[in-house]
């Protein structure tokens, strides 16, 4: 089962690095398989949204 970290900090004040997370998880008896990083290696995204559209 996959569980997004940000989904868990919306449920819980999580103020840890998310290895320190998975290693506490582990000794709570829940085991962790793997961590994906979906971030790595973006730099310099920008993102924008269309507010309105106007006819000229």
């Amino acid at each position: 089962m996959f569980l997004p970290v940000k989904w868990l900090k919306e449920y819980v004040n999580l103020d840890v690095d998310t290895k320190v997370l998975a290693d506490e998880l582990t000794l709570s008896g829940s085991h962790v398989e793997s961590i994906i990083s979906l971030d790595r290696g973006i730099k310099k995204v920008v993102i924008g949204r269309i507010e309105k559209i106007r006819e000229t």
